[in-house]
């Protein structure tokens, strides 16, 4: 566990260990001071595929600028209230298809 430039993450393995180690990012409702090495591994279980829609797999992660869908090369923000760690295919699904709405409307 360690800080870093977006805040706290946890860490597999280091440079002199293997060519790049992996990082996740802490949850909100975590602590660094009391999070334990198996909520830690935790961590690692995204990006994870939730399905296939239209032939194309559906992805959550979290990234950058919070949790995400990908699907088709296109990134859907998950809501608030949406836990990537827990969220279904159908939401996604849902998530993808309002973000299109949303999109054709601004463009129509």
């Amino acid at each position: 566990m360690r800080v870093g430039r977006f805040g706290p993450m946890a860490q597999i393995g280091t440079p002199e260990e293997t060519e790049k180690p992996k990082y996740a990012s802490v949850r909100r409702n975590q602590r660094l001071e009391t999070i334990t090495f198996e909520e830690a591994l935790d961590l690692f279980k995204l990006p994870r595929t939730v399905g296939e829609f239209e032939g194309e797999a559906v992805i959550v992660a979290i990234g950058r600028f919070g949790p995400y869908i990908k699907h088709k090369n296109v990134y859907t923000s998950l809501k608030k209230e949406d836990d990537p760690y827990i969220v279904t295919f159908d939401r996604s699904v849902e998530l993808i298809l309002e973000k299109r709405r949303v999109q054709a409307e601004k463009n129509y």
